[in-house]
């Protein structure tokens, strides 16, 4: 099935212009997508103090959640109910998919934290000078904010298209993986800039002002319909939203 449509060059000069279809397009369901960002950041604050068992699942609903967002980018795009039996049946495909790389990501993630806790022992945090623009980071041990980096970015530029073409289409996880990697290897530089640069400009964000935490909501959904523009180009050949009826042009507010 992976040859079933083949992925086109783009130019990182249209990376500007999927933002700005990326923007458009979440202020036509807004409440939406913030309901979806809101329960996503619940998850993911709940999984940062529970057992492992938990936290596996945790991170699993968070993955769900995020082709949830993609999924509701797709009907907002084509002005269309995303309704919850397209969720379920959509969910109960990507499930065992989604598993993998969870466990797969997550084992690749305590596998970073053991080495650079070799590599870095941890200073006590009485012996450390408070330093404001990192207090957001203060749960980081010292030297693992850059393998932390490092993981993000390889995690956030690896599933650049996996993740749309697990939501909209009925691949298994090797198909989809296949589609992915020949999108990304005639997309490289493309790729490695779109993913990239929004992760380390959230990151300076957080670094340098607490504004960010007031915007998160809004980042989540804003960075998964990103990755539907992205797809849509490379995959679907289309760089433009698709018109909105009239009557819906004053503003939906709902995935439905």
């Amino acid at each position: 099935m992976s040859g079933c449509f083949e992925p086109q060059r783009v130019s990182v000069r249209d990376i500007p212009h999927w933002a700005r279809e990326s923007w458009q397009l979440l202020w036509r369901r807004p409440l939406g997508f913030l309901a979806a960002s809101l329960v996503y950041h619940g998850l993911a604050l709940t999984s940062q103090s529970i057992p492992w068992i938990a936290l596996l699942l945790s991170v699993l609903l968070c993955y769900m959640l995020l082709l949830v967002v993609i999924a509701g980018a797709e009907a907002a795009d084509h002005s269309r109910p995303l309704g919850a039996a397209r969720i379920y049946a959509m969910l109960r495909r990507v499930v065992v998919s989604l598993s993998l790389l969870t466990t797969l990501f997550l084992c690749i993630f305590i596998v970073a934290a053991v080495i650079t806790a070799m590599l870095f022992p941890g200073v006590p945090a009485g012996d450390q000078p408070a330093r404001e623009p990192l207090a957001v980071l203060s749960w980081i041990e010292p030297g693992e904010l850059s393998f932390m980096i490092l993981y993000m970015g390889i995690i956030v530029t690896s599933t650049w298209f996996l993740a749309p073409l697990l939501a909209l289409h009925e691949l298994g996880l090797r198909d989809a993986r296949a589609l992915a990697r020949r999108a990304f290897f005639k997309n490289d530089i493309v790729v490695l800039v779109a993913s990239n640069v929004p992760f380390f400009t959230i990151l300076g964000c957080a670094l340098i002002t607490n504004a960010s935490v007031a915007l998160s909501p809004f980042l989540v959904p804003l960075i998964a319909i990103y990755q539907y523009v992205a797809y849509r180009h490379v995959f679907l050949g289309r760089r433009q939203n698709a018109p909105q009826p009239a009557k819906d042009a004053v503003g939906e507010t709902a995935f439905n």
